[in-house]
This record gives structure tokens, sequence and C-alpha cells, in this order.
């Protein structure tokens, strides 16, 4: 008679819902890095939503990391090791104010825009193997991230610049393509770019 040994299963090393604190560049200055934390609301509408794809995209541009599930990583590594999810960090361009209503502010002073021109981003699949896949972003489409500064909100973590509150793909700009649609008058103004 065979003995089997049972072990307990490894429980995930993060939790999907929980992202870490992430480096970006400065509005300020390019070359210089700061921190951010990803706004607790904003993470509480998309899991209430089911908004998959959405954290998926969260934790490869915003942590540069797969999501914390099943064979993420593995099929990373094995399936998608030559296609590049650009960062947070390897943002293109920045603008500052969005030239709308944004929670009490009128105009959106106090919102920074990351601009990320990115070949691949992640999506949510049903399959047994993996949950998320690596696919080829929308043909003219950009990632663009909101970001308030501390100043801006209340309360917040010591030592953290500001709180990321939305992240999504928008269409290019016809003429310049490697910043949205209409950023002229969408954005305030543009900080820096590459």
């Amino acid at each position: 008679m065979a003995i089997v040994q049972l072990f307990p299963s490894e429980k995930p090393k993060r939790n999907l819902f929980e992202f870490p604190t992430i480096k970006a560049k400065s509005p300020n200055d390019q070359d210089a890095e700061i921190d951010l934390v990803v706004s607790e609301s904003t993470i509480e509408k998309l899991k209430v939503g089911h908004r998959r794809s959405q954290i998926f995209e969260g934790w490869g541009h915003l942590v540069g990391e797969m999501p914390p599930i099943n064979n993420a990583e593995l099929m990373r590594r094995t399936q998608h090791s030559e296609k590049e999810i650009k960062t947070l960090l390897e943002a293109d361009a920045c603008f500052c104010g969005v030239n709308r209503q944004y929670d009490h502010d009128e105009k959106g002073c106090d919102v920074f825009v990351y601009v990320i021109s990115t070949p691949f981003t992640l999506r949510w699949q049903s399959k047994m193997d993996c949950l998320v896949n690596v696919v080829e972003t929308p043909t003219d489409s950009l990632l663009t991230v909101q970001v308030r500064s501390a100043d801006s909100l209340q309360p917040s973590r010591e030592g953290v610049w500001g709180t990321i509150t939305k992240w999504e793909f928008i269409s290019a700009d016809t003429e310049e393509k490697r910043f949205p649609r209409n950023f002229e008058t969408r954005y305030d103004k543009l900080l820096w770019y590459k």
C-alpha cells in the first residue's frame, strides 16, 4: 500500500486587489522618481464592477509585474517572453490639468496625466491554464494614467507623492501619434515628453 503525502497549497504572495507602492517619473523632473499608490476607491470600483482586464492592466503597466494569479508569471516567461509591456516608469509624456471638472476641482488643475505608448497589454481570458493573456494594444491607442498629488488629497501616506485614480486606453491624436487625441484642448499643459 502506497503512502500519499499531501502538501498544503501555497497561497499567492500578493493580493490581486492590494497594489504595492508604484514608482513613476516626477511630473516636475522626468529624471527623478516618485512613489505613488493606487486609490482604494478605484480598486474597489474595479473589483465590484468585475473589471478584471483593467486590474490586470494595472499590475502590468503600473506595478510592472504580472498579476498575482496562478500561472501568470510562468505563462509570461514561456509564451510571451519577448512581448514588451511598458510601465508607468517608462511613460512617454506627462500633462497637467484635464480642462474639465474633476471631483471638486472645476478645471482639474491638480490632475497629472501620464501617457504610455505600449505595444502590448494584459487582458482577462477565460482559460483553465491562466486567466491573463498578453495581447497587442489596439492600433492608435495610448494608455493614460491619472494621478492626483498628495497636496490635493487628504489623508496621504508618508513618503507618497500622489495617488493614481484612473488608468485607461484612449485614442491617439491623428497628427501627433505620441499624444492623446485633442491633447491641445484636453489638457492644460504639457510638462515633458520623450
